[in-house]
């Protein structure tokens, strides 16, 4: 007994940690690709970061979340996940998404989808703390919501050796929908909470323009994909409907951003 709290003290912080590694790296790769395209310049490039981090939101809310509550549904049924962990981070990511990509439709300083520069530092700001106060929460102060204690050597593996997506879908399907959950909502939070600090800083340190508000039809969209992730998320219980229901948003997504 003593051994298996020993190996529990000792792996759960190198789990957080490599969580926490990823998704930087992540936000690495893909801030630099962003800034590239934005310095290089041409049509559309202000809104990029804007549809990178909704397509990051929607991708993760409908159809990573629905890929394993499906695959999770077909294999065990029902799966179970503690609320407290998964609850909380997508509220920061509602949060954040809404402050991102709505509120710049709303605000009159400045044209319709564009934050003035004070606004736009501000969201930065709020963005990284939050995503911050996220990590912090996961890590140190509440990491028993996030972390099953059962496996958290394979999950440091699978996080280690594949890409968050594919490692959630493994998760799921070995029954481990927690870890799921974790893995999504928190590669969407860094992809808010660090990206959009990052791009924001160097635009307005260049005199780049950024459009960071949605389309009406995108608005609607976010919104039932973050209204159908409160209702699957808010039980602690998921089954192979919700993975469909999430799944068919994701194709509906798909299909309007090809056939507007």
């Amino acid at each position: 007994m003593a051994h298996l709290i020993y190996l529990w003290t000792t792996l759960a912080p190198l789990a957080a940690a490599a969580l926490l590694v990823l998704a930087l790296a992540v936000t690495v790769i893909e801030a630099t690709l962003l800034l590239s395209l934005l310095v290089a310049g041409g049509a559309g490039m202000e809104t990029l970061p804007r549809d990178t981090v909704y397509a990051t939101v929607m991708i993760i809310t409908t159809g990573v979340v629905g890929l394993c509550t499906m695959i999770g549904g077909l294999t065990h049924r029902e799966q179970s996940f503690r609320v407290d962990g998964a609850g909380g981070g997508l509220a920061a990511l509602i949060v954040l998404a809404v402050v991102t990509l709505v509120l710049p439709d709303f605000t009159i300083t400045t044209g319709v989808g564009t934050y003035s520069r004070g606004q736009s530092l501000f969201v930065a700001v709020v963005s990284a703390v939050l995503w911050g106060i996220f990590v912090f929460v996961q890590t140190i102060r509440h990491r028993d919501y996030f972390l099953p204690r059962g496996v958290v050597g394979i999950v440091v593996a699978m996080v280690v050796l594949l890409p968050e997506t594919w490692a959630a879908i493994r998760a799921a399907y070995a029954n481990r929908l927690q870890s799921s959950m974790n893995l999504a909502i928190g590669s969407a939070l860094a992809t808010i909470g660090l990206t959009v600090p990052v791009v924001v800083f160097f635009a307005n340190a260049y005199g780049l323009q950024l459009v960071l508000g949605l389309d009406p039809k995108d608005i609607v969209l976010l919104a039932t994909a973050l209204l159908v992730s409160v209702v699957t998320l808010g039980t602690g219980r998921t089954s192979m409907m919700q993975g469909a229901v999430h799944l068919v948003l994701f194709a509906t997504y798909l299909f309007l951003a090809c056939v507007p």
